[in-house]
Parts: structure tokens; C-alpha cells; sequence
């Protein structure tokens, strides 16, 4: 570890700035103005962060590169000497864990882009990720307490939807986001129950500017009658029979008025509406919906989530086209099984029974 490696590391915390108030050598990271580390330039073997009193005296008797922080309040900070035994992703958990300190301190309405999320769930936002799937998967987002994590980015250098395809999304007109979800200990029978949790939340969020004309393409697209308005992935941990952790990337289309991809049919709120939208709202109204139908679930109200999300369904009535590996067709929708299956029934009077990627919905 050197100064310019935790530096990068530091700055890039949501919000956080730098500065010499304390003159030219000194190095202060701040949130929202408060500091949370500092390195001294004429001391480039250590840095200094804040810490928990409790945790601080417990990290000084665990490591010999750990002490008290000279000329800072030694109960609340200590110093970090990047050549003994602290190992580099123990500092740079250490520079996390006082971000987090001074983070959870600092009057609620400024800690957020989007609305206060609830107090049991950890909040990121980010001017700009690669995606919020692989930012779920750090080391810095594994350090934060709580075992539900919302993140949210104004733009994706790399996004994605279903079977690999590129995810387009204008910069701060969408709205992107990821939950982690860990501490499940679920049957793995309940992976489609998340898939119906999160579609059913998005649509619901969507529904209120856009109405019932807002369905679900299964398993978790959200279409606006004909044309694509949001999609989600989803990545399961299993051990054995269980599911321990999910992590959810979902994409609304909010505010984008211009699509160059070969997206099919894409759309946006604002398209249909004809004036721009508060994407804080529309994340107000899916944390809200996610919550309420994640109970549903925890409370193994699974008909109702099933009939909520079957009523959601796009093409649940009449016949439509699709292309299996075998070719084309026409069918109805005939079903969903238990494991989230889609079950249609052709032209021809035949049950065919599809998991996920199976079957493609045509035009």
C-alpha cells in the first residue's frame, strides 16, 4: 500500500472530498465536510482514520502497525503504517469503516442523491459504476453492516441485461440500481418468489405514472404495452439446497428520450408522458413496493404474490408468437409451476413447458 493507492481508494467514496486545511503536507478526506482519514506527505509510510473507540483498542492490540494517531484525539483515531502487518484490504476496509463512521453521523438529509432509505438497509450512490452487480460484489460493499444494500448510479460504463446484451441508459436520466440481499438461509425454491418480489415492485413503481397498461414480461422484464421499460438480472449463492445471498441489478428507463441500441422497442417514462420525471420518486415508490411484497414473502403469502404477479403478466390473454429451438409458434399463456416455469399452450393444442432463455416472445 502507498499514499496514491489509499488516496484512489478513498475518493472513491461516494461524496468524498479532499483538501490541505491543515496546511500543504496534510492530505484531510471529508464527507459532506467531515474527516473522516488524512495523510501527512511527510509521513508517507501511515495514514490516519477515524475509528470507534471500542474497535480502535481492539485493532491496537491486534496489530503492531496499528497505534494511537499522534496529535489526533487518540480514543477516536489511530494511525496505519502500510509496512507492517496490516495487510493492503484491511486498510482499505479501515479507510471504509470511517467513511461509514462519520456517514452514519451526519443529519439524514444529506446523506443521500435519492430519498432516506430505511434504517435497517445500507445506501450507496455513485455518480458513475461499471454496474451496480459487480459493485455489490466488493470487498467494500461486503464491509457494510447492515445485510440489505441499495446502490444507485446516475451511469453504467458497462451495462447489461438478459443473455449478455448491452444495457443503454443516458447519463442521469435513469434510474439504476442494485440490492444485495444476504443472511437468506431461503430454499432454493424460493429464487423465482425474489424474481416475482422485485418485478412486482418495479411494475407497481412504474404503474403509477404509467397505469395498468405496465406489465411483467416473464420472468422480469417490465414492458409499457408493447415497448420495454426496465429490466433486472438477478445472481443467486447457493450452498446445498439454500440460498444465502442475492444480489439484484435493476434498470428503469425515467427520463431518456433517445435510444441507439438494438434494445427492442424501448421506452421511457417521460417518452409516454411527455415531461420529465422525478427519478427520486419513482425510487421512493419501488423501495416502498419492494418492502411491502418482500413481507409478503417472508410471511410465505406465496398465493398472493403468485396471483399479483400472474395478474401483472404480459400476454396473459390471447394468442401471441414465439421461437423455440425448434422454430416459430403461436400460443396462449396456459401457466406458471411452482419453480417459476413458463407453461403455454399452442395452435396446435400441445403444453410446452419453458425455464428461463428457453423461448423468445416475437413481435
Amino acid at each position: 500500500m502507498n499514499i496514491e493507492e489509499i488516496r484512489e481508494h478513498c475518493l472513491s467514496l461516494p461524496d468524498v472530498t479532499e483538501d490541505s486545511a491543515f496546511g500543504p503536507e496534510m492530505i484531510l478526506f471529508r464527507l459532506k465536510g467531515k474527516i473522516f482519514a488524512a495523510l501527512d506527505l511527510d509521513r508517507p509510510d501511515l495514514m490516519v482514520v477515524k475509528c470507534d473507540p471500542d474497535e480502535g483498542t481492539d485493532l491496537r492490540d491486534r496489530y503492531a502497525g496499528i497505534r494511537p494517531a499522534w496529535h489526533w484525539n487518540k480514543q477516536h483515531w489511530v494511525e496505519i503504517l502500510f509496512d507492517e502487518d496490516v495487510d493492503d484490504q484491511m486498510i482499505r476496509n479501515l479507510a471504509t469503516r470511517a467513511y461509514h463512521l462519520v456517514r452514519t453521523a451526519l443529519p439524514k438529509k444529506t446523506l443521500y442523491h435519492f430519498p432516506e432509505c430505511p434504517p435497517d438497509w445500507d445506501y450507496q450512490h455513485f455518480a458513475c459504476l461499471d454496474t451496480v452487480m459487480n459493485y455489490l460484489k466488493t470487498p467494500e460493499a461486503e464491509a457494510l453492516p447492515h445485510d440489505t444494500l441499495l446502490v444507485t448510479t446516475d451511469f453504467q460504463t458497462a451495462g447489461r441485461g438478459q443473455r449478455g446484451n448491452h444495457w443503454e441508459a443516458a447519463k442521469e436520466a435513469n434510474l439504476l440500481l442494485g440490492l444485495r440481499l444476504r443472511g437468506l438461509d431461503f430454499p432454493a425454491r424460493h429464487q423465482f418468489a425474489l424474481t416475482q418480489v422485485a418485478s412486482l415492485a418495479a411494475a407497481q413503481a412504474l404503474a403509477k405514472y404509467l397505469g395498468s397498461s405496465v406489465s411483467i414480461k416473464w420472468p422480469n422484464d417490465l414492458y409499457y404495452q408493447d415497448r420495454k421499460i426496465g429490466g433486472m438480472l438477478f445472481e443467486h449463492t447457493l450452498s446445498g439446497d439454500r440460498i444465502g445471498s442475492t444480489i439484484i441489478g435493476i434498470g428503469l428507463n425515467v427520463n431518456q428520450t433517445a435510444f441507439a441500441s438494438d434494445a427492442p422497442n424501448p421506452t421511457s417514462i417521460r417518452l409516454e408522458l411527455g415531461k420529465e420525471v422525478d427519478r427520486a420518486a419513482v425510487m421512493r415508490g419501488f423501495v416502498k413496493a419492494f418492502r411491502q411484497w418482500w413481507s409478503e414473502m417472508l410471511e410465505d403469502n406465496s398465493q398472493r404474490l403468485d396471483k399479483h404477479y400472474r395478474a401483472a403478466m404480459y400476454r396473459r390473454e390471447g394468442e401471441h408468437p414465439y421461437r423455440d429451438d425448434a422454430g416459430t409458434f403461436t400460443a396462449s399463456f396456459h401457466d406458471l409451476t411452482p419453480e417459476g416455469l413458463l407453461q403455454l399452450r399452442d395452435s396446435e393444442g400441445r403444453l410446452r413447458t419453458y425455464a428461463f432463455k428457453e423461448v423468445t416472445f416475437l413481435p
